[in-house]
Protein backbone atom coordinates (compact mmCIF):
# COMPACT_ATOMS: atom_id res chain seq x y z
CA UNK A 1 0.00 0.00 0.00
CA UNK A 2 2.85 2.25 0.68
CA UNK A 3 4.05 2.58 -2.60
CA UNK A 4 0.54 2.46 -4.65
CA UNK A 5 0.23 5.79 -5.95
CA UNK A 6 3.70 5.19 -7.46
CA UNK A 7 2.36 2.12 -9.19
CA UNK A 8 -0.90 3.66 -10.48
CA UNK A 9 1.28 6.86 -12.22
CA UNK A 10 3.30 4.17 -13.71
CA UNK A 11 0.51 2.38 -15.81
CA UNK A 12 -0.25 3.17 -19.15
CA UNK A 13 -2.52 5.83 -19.83
CA UNK A 14 -5.37 3.11 -21.55
CA UNK A 15 -4.78 0.80 -18.37
CA UNK A 16 -5.28 3.73 -16.00
CA UNK A 17 -8.22 4.87 -17.53
CA UNK A 18 -10.19 1.31 -17.14
CA UNK A 19 -8.81 0.94 -13.64
CA UNK A 20 -10.51 4.19 -12.58
CA UNK A 21 -13.49 3.76 -14.60
CA UNK A 22 -13.91 7.28 -16.26
CA UNK A 23 -16.87 8.59 -17.66
CA UNK A 24 -16.42 10.44 -20.91
CA UNK A 25 -18.52 12.95 -22.02
CA UNK A 26 -21.66 12.66 -24.64
CA UNK A 27 -21.61 15.03 -27.43
CA UNK A 28 -24.38 15.45 -29.57
CA UNK A 29 -23.35 14.80 -33.20
CA UNK A 30 -21.45 17.35 -35.06
CA UNK A 31 -22.90 18.07 -38.78
CA UNK A 32 -21.46 20.07 -41.19
CA UNK A 33 -21.15 19.67 -44.98
CA UNK A 34 -19.18 22.99 -45.86
CA UNK A 35 -15.73 22.15 -44.21
CA UNK A 36 -13.81 19.09 -43.65
CA UNK A 37 -13.03 17.15 -40.16
CA UNK A 38 -9.69 18.06 -38.93
CA UNK A 39 -7.72 15.95 -36.32
CA UNK A 40 -6.41 17.81 -33.14
CA UNK A 41 -2.77 18.04 -34.71
CA UNK A 42 -3.81 19.88 -38.12
CA UNK A 43 -6.15 22.40 -35.98
CA UNK A 44 -2.90 23.08 -34.31
CA UNK A 45 -0.75 22.76 -37.22
CA UNK A 46 -3.06 25.49 -39.44
CA UNK A 47 -2.12 28.25 -36.05
CA UNK A 48 1.10 27.40 -36.70
CA UNK A 49 1.76 27.95 -39.72
CA UNK A 50 -0.33 30.92 -40.27
CA UNK A 51 1.34 32.56 -37.60
CA UNK A 52 -2.42 33.17 -35.56
CA UNK A 53 -2.21 35.22 -32.20
CA UNK A 54 -5.13 35.66 -31.60
CA UNK A 55 -9.07 34.80 -31.88
CA UNK A 56 -9.36 38.03 -34.46
CA UNK A 57 -6.42 36.46 -36.48
CA UNK A 58 -8.41 33.43 -37.17
CA UNK A 59 -11.44 35.12 -37.77
CA UNK A 60 -9.37 37.56 -40.49
CA UNK A 61 -6.99 34.34 -42.20
CA UNK A 62 -9.67 31.88 -42.31
CA UNK A 63 -11.57 31.18 -45.82
CA UNK A 64 -14.52 29.31 -46.08
CA UNK A 65 -13.24 25.67 -45.49
CA UNK A 66 -10.78 26.74 -43.10
CA UNK A 67 -11.16 25.93 -39.18
CA UNK A 68 -13.39 28.19 -37.31
CA UNK A 69 -13.30 29.10 -33.85
CA UNK A 70 -15.94 26.61 -32.84
CA UNK A 71 -13.75 23.47 -34.48
CA UNK A 72 -10.82 24.91 -31.51
CA UNK A 73 -13.63 24.93 -28.88
CA UNK A 74 -15.37 21.46 -29.50
CA UNK A 75 -11.77 19.79 -29.73
CA UNK A 76 -9.56 21.36 -27.19
CA UNK A 77 -12.61 22.72 -24.75
CA UNK A 78 -11.58 26.72 -25.37
CA UNK A 79 -10.15 29.07 -27.65
CA UNK A 80 -7.82 30.20 -25.65
CA UNK A 81 -6.88 26.30 -24.64
CA UNK A 82 -6.06 25.44 -27.99
CA UNK A 83 -4.00 29.02 -28.52
CA UNK A 84 -1.63 27.72 -26.09
CA UNK A 85 -1.23 24.73 -26.68
CA UNK A 86 -0.18 25.26 -30.17
CA UNK A 87 2.46 28.20 -29.13
CA UNK A 88 3.97 26.33 -26.22
CA UNK A 89 3.47 22.42 -26.27
CA UNK A 90 6.45 20.65 -27.26
CA UNK A 91 6.55 16.91 -27.70
CA UNK A 92 9.04 16.05 -25.51
CA UNK A 93 8.23 13.31 -23.10
CA UNK A 94 5.23 14.05 -20.63
CA UNK A 95 6.26 13.65 -17.18
CA UNK A 96 3.04 12.63 -15.03
CA UNK A 97 5.19 12.58 -11.97
CA UNK A 98 5.70 16.67 -12.67
CA UNK A 99 1.87 17.71 -12.85
CA UNK A 100 0.51 15.47 -10.00
CA UNK A 101 3.65 17.06 -7.72
CA UNK A 102 2.84 20.67 -9.09
CA UNK A 103 -0.98 20.16 -8.39
CA UNK A 104 0.18 18.93 -5.09
CA UNK A 105 2.50 21.29 -4.03
CA UNK A 106 0.59 24.50 -5.40
CA UNK A 107 -2.73 23.69 -4.18
CA UNK A 108 -3.94 23.35 -7.75
CA UNK A 109 -6.74 21.07 -7.04
CA UNK A 110 -9.58 22.30 -9.52
CA UNK A 111 -9.17 23.18 -13.36
CA UNK A 112 -9.76 26.76 -13.08
CA UNK A 113 -6.72 26.84 -10.43
CA UNK A 114 -4.74 24.68 -12.69
CA UNK A 115 -5.12 26.97 -15.92
CA UNK A 116 -4.48 30.24 -13.81
CA UNK A 117 -0.83 28.52 -12.79
CA UNK A 118 -0.46 27.41 -16.71
CA UNK A 119 -1.39 31.05 -17.58
CA UNK A 120 1.65 32.14 -15.79
CA UNK A 121 3.86 29.79 -16.68
CA UNK A 122 2.69 28.12 -19.80
CA UNK A 123 6.66 27.30 -20.39
CA UNK A 124 7.22 24.96 -17.73
CA UNK A 125 3.08 23.53 -17.43
CA UNK A 126 1.65 21.50 -19.61
CA UNK A 127 -1.93 22.59 -21.22
CA UNK A 128 -5.09 21.53 -19.24
CA UNK A 129 -5.79 19.86 -22.85
CA UNK A 130 -2.60 17.41 -22.43
CA UNK A 131 -2.99 16.42 -18.88
CA UNK A 132 -6.89 15.24 -19.81
CA UNK A 133 -5.57 13.60 -22.94
CA UNK A 134 -2.65 11.80 -20.99
CA UNK A 135 -5.03 10.84 -17.78
CA UNK A 136 -8.41 10.70 -19.17
CA UNK A 137 -10.42 13.20 -16.36
CA UNK A 138 -9.19 15.85 -14.21
CA UNK A 139 -10.89 13.44 -11.81
CA UNK A 140 -7.80 11.08 -12.43
CA UNK A 141 -5.20 13.98 -11.94
CA UNK A 142 -7.16 14.73 -8.49
CA UNK A 143 -7.49 11.32 -7.39
CA UNK A 144 -3.40 10.37 -7.85
CA UNK A 145 -2.31 13.93 -6.43
CA UNK A 146 -4.25 13.03 -3.03
CA UNK A 147 -2.59 9.89 -3.17
CA UNK A 148 1.06 11.51 -3.61
CA UNK A 149 0.04 14.03 -1.01
CA UNK A 150 -1.13 12.15 1.50
CA UNK A 151 0.56 8.20 0.44
CA UNK A 152 3.19 8.35 3.89
CA UNK A 153 -0.19 8.88 6.01
CA UNK A 154 -2.62 6.50 3.98
CA UNK A 155 0.47 3.87 4.67
CA UNK A 156 0.38 4.60 8.55
CA UNK A 157 -3.45 4.84 8.73
CA UNK A 158 -3.45 1.04 6.78
CA UNK A 159 -1.19 -0.60 8.85
CA UNK A 160 -2.97 0.78 11.69
CA UNK A 161 -6.11 -0.99 9.99
CA UNK A 162 -4.31 -4.28 9.42
CA UNK A 163 -3.15 -4.45 13.03
CA UNK A 164 -6.46 -3.75 14.58
CA UNK A 165 -8.50 -5.61 11.91
CA UNK A 166 -11.15 -2.96 12.08
CA UNK A 167 -11.18 0.94 10.52
CA UNK A 168 -9.46 2.57 13.03
CA UNK A 169 -11.28 5.67 14.68
CA UNK A 170 -9.92 9.22 15.30
CA UNK A 171 -9.13 7.94 18.98
CA UNK A 172 -7.25 4.74 17.37
CA UNK A 173 -4.68 7.69 15.72
CA UNK A 174 -4.48 10.08 18.15
CA UNK A 175 -3.44 7.10 20.49
CA UNK A 176 -0.22 6.16 18.15
CA UNK A 177 -0.32 9.93 17.58
CA UNK A 178 -1.49 9.81 13.79
CA UNK A 179 -2.65 13.20 12.10
CA UNK A 180 -5.84 12.40 9.80
CA UNK A 181 -7.08 15.82 10.66
CA UNK A 182 -5.68 17.02 6.63
CA UNK A 183 -6.88 14.03 4.77
CA UNK A 184 -10.03 13.91 6.28
CA UNK A 185 -10.23 18.13 5.27
CA UNK A 186 -9.45 16.97 2.25
CA UNK A 187 -11.99 14.41 1.29
CA UNK A 188 -14.64 16.25 3.28
CA UNK A 189 -15.18 12.89 6.19
CA UNK A 190 -13.86 10.47 7.78
CA UNK A 191 -15.90 7.62 5.94
CA UNK A 192 -14.99 9.33 2.68
CA UNK A 193 -11.22 9.23 3.32
CA UNK A 194 -12.03 5.02 4.12
CA UNK A 195 -14.08 4.91 0.68
CA UNK A 196 -10.63 6.09 -1.10
CA UNK A 197 -8.80 3.78 0.32
CA UNK A 198 -10.85 0.93 -0.40
CA UNK A 199 -11.00 2.12 -4.12
CA UNK A 200 -7.49 2.40 -4.79
CA UNK A 201 -7.03 -0.83 -3.00
CA UNK A 202 -9.04 -2.51 -5.74
CA UNK A 203 -7.41 -0.51 -8.37
CA UNK A 204 -4.34 -1.93 -7.52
Amino acid sequence: MSDFADRLIRLPSSELKRRLTLRGKCRGEYQTSSRPSRSDSELLDYIRQNDIRSRGDLLRLRGPTDPAPYDYVKMFGSWSEALSKARYDTEVGFDRHYVVMSVVEFGLWTEKSYISARSKRPDVMPSLYAVKKEFGSWGVVKDLSRAFSLKETMAVYVELRDKLGKKPTMDDCRRIKLDIGMAVKMFGSKKKFDQFIASMEEII
